[in-house]
């Protein structure tokens, strides 16, 4: 079919997202931690503070000197002797070793040995596993008020780990540890009333928790705080406070709460308008592996914003985030080959990139992968097959592509559009199954 020489075609679409992580939704906190163990036990508790002065200062003789205490029966020190082992804090990690430590000192009712020890049997490390087993020295502990062990029978419970799943079970014990100060499990607190588990949806509840935790320095509770913050869910929207707790957790290096202060700086919401720390923040994320941060870093590289524009930087940006599966990056790259910008220009290259992002739902991919064939601009001319593509991306509503698809239409009549539409249904039918 001959290309057709009066379409009005942009070359392509330049539009381009800001990648925030998601959107805050009310049941679903984008971050979630699952701590196993004790987090309230140190890996050794204070021995000066137990036995009085003159501990060795070199770790080995520490270990001889403990070890020695804790054969002549004493609960702490054999609890301390096992958390050594199990962490490997100055010797080989030896996690039999420490279950027999932990037992010796659990038999004698201490608390955080019995804890510890049910989480060994949870996880079948260095003895059997055996959940019923794990639940008997978890529930000791727990009868105890450890709030370590109150918080992981809540976690059990929750999912439903060698008993039956109940989240009212899960919130009993969640507030037990939660009102004795555990951060983990004021977290989980949290989550439950958001997501209405074992308890009435109460998002103010849900944002006390997370302030409770927060306090604590827990990076994801204040993280999930500023989303509330940030949309006013359980508190005055305050856009102020949303950045200065997204920089609390940004600081300990959560990458999604550096992505989400990077764009609070490059809108300017709730802070100066400033996109070089946008940029800064971004960097931060980007080198842990955040796509969403990856590819806004290649888009401030694309244009030049809180950085001299490079195409080459944007270029190694945006590969990284393709090659995790974004869409948007693939389709930036893209963009690039067919600008030249930053790369040799190269239409077959974009083409190449825009399919790969068109095959996983990006509109604009789309959209300009059907001109690209339509123009016959990196590929052989089709103008059926640019419209089937700009028919698909015109399902997004979009009104430039929705009146050039309309265009494309008329100049190739009835016939070609009734072929078009049906290889559409086709390719969407199959995308929806290959998509991942």
């Amino acid at each position: 079919m001959t290309r057709p020489h009066s379409l009005r075609f942009l070359s392509v679409i330049l539009f381009s997202r800001l990648a925030l992580g998601g959107a805050p939704t009310a049941g679903t906190p984008l971050i979630h931690e699952v701590p196993a163990d004790d987090a309230t036990t140190p890996t050794r508790l204070a021995l000066t503070d137990r036995y009085g002065k003159g501990i060795p200062k070199d770790t080995g003789q520490a270990i001889d000197w403990l070890r020695e205490v804790a054969e002549k029966g004493d609960a702490e020190a054999q609890f301390n002797l096992g958390a050594i082992l199990e962490h490997g804090s100055g010797v080989p990690k030896d996690s039999a070793e420490a279950a027999k430590w932990y037992r010796q000192s659990a038999n004698q009712g201490f608390a955080h040995a019995q804890s510890n020890l049910g989480m060994l049997q949870l996880r079948g490390e260095g003895v059997p596993q055996d959940v019923n087993e794990a639940l008997k020295w978890l529930r000791k502990a727990a009868d105890q008020d450890n709030p370590g062990a109150q918080y992981n029978l809540g976690l059990i419970s929750e999912e439903g780990n060698g008993v039956p799943r109940d989240a009212g079970v899960a919130v009993k014990w969640y507030r037990k540890a939660a009102l004795q100060g555990f951060a983990p499990a004021q977290f989980h607190l949290a989550i439950c009333y958001e997501r209405r588990l074992g308890v009435t949806k109460d998002s103010t509840q849900s944002a006390a928790w997370y302030r409770a935790a927060a306090d604590q320095g827990m990076a994801a509770a204040q993280f999930n705080l500023a989303l509330r913050y940030a949309t006013g869910d359980g508190v005055p929207k305050d856009g102020s406070a949303a950045v200065e707790l997204f920089r609390d957790a940004a600081i300990q290096g959560l990458a999604r709460a550096q992505l989400k202060l990077g764009a609070r700086y490059e809108q300017g919401d709730g802070v100066a308008q400033d996109s070089a720390l946008a940029v800064e923040w971004w960097r931060k994320a980007a080198d842990q592996g955040d796509a969403d941060a990856q590819f806004n870093l290649g888009n401030m590289y694309a244009k030049g914003r809180g950085v001299a524009r490079d195409g080459n930087e944007a270029l190694k940006w945006y590969g990284k985030a393709a090659l995790q599966g974004d869409a948007g990056a693939q389709s930036s790259i893209g963009k690039l080959y067919a600008e030249g910008n930053g790369v040799p220009k190269d239409c077959t290259r974009a083409v190449e990139w825009w399919r790969k992002a068109a095959g996983r739902g990006d509109v604009h991919a789309q959209f300009n992968l059907g001109i690209m064939y339509a123009n016959g601009e990196g590929v052989a001319p089709d103008a059926v097959m640019g419209l089937t593509w700009i028919d698909i991306a015109a399902g997004s509503g979009n009104r430039i592509i929705v009146e050039n698809r309309d265009l494309l239409e008329r100049q190739l009549g009835p016939e070609a559009t009734l072929a078009a539409r049906k290889r559409a249904e086709q390719m969407l039918r199959q995308m929806s199954v290959t998509q991942p």
